[in-house]
């Protein structure tokens, strides 16, 4: 199933930033990043991550076209959400044109959003 989700996921946003790109506006076609996560206890003193995170395309004047949503139920470490997204916006920067597009990325800043984009964005 993950792998018809992933092919699902790209083609989607990939439409949006063919909508993007085709758009008028003053900015350029935006794909938005974002990524929290909340500490939730599974039994009795056993706390774990649940992370969740949106892939957003905005076209040429702002507006979002689309918006892809991941999420993991709670497990130690931010691992397979972070693999999850960052497979999707490989394949998206490998498809087309990367320098008429602009990437942000937002999150709350906790420690494993922020040591994910440092180190991957």
């Amino acid at each position: 199933m993950a792998t018809h989700r992933h092919v699902a996921q790209v083609e989607q946003v990939g439409h949006g930033l063919d909508q993007a790109r085709a758009s008028t506006g003053r900015y350029r076609p935006t794909l938005s990043v974002g990524r929290d996560g909340i500490v939730v206890p599974l039994q009795h003193k056993i706390w774990q991550e649940g992370a969740t995170a949106t892939v957003a395309v905005l076209d040429r004047r702002g507006k979002r076209l689309g918006t892809v949503y991941l999420g993991r139920m709670p497990a130690s470490g931010p691992g397979t959400l972070t693999t999850q997204r960052n497979a999707l916006l490989q394949a998206l920067l490998s498809q087309g044109d990367r320098q008429g597009l602009r990437l942000v990325s937002g999150t709350d800043d906790g420690y494993h959003p922020s040591d994910s984009s440092q180190s991957v964005l």
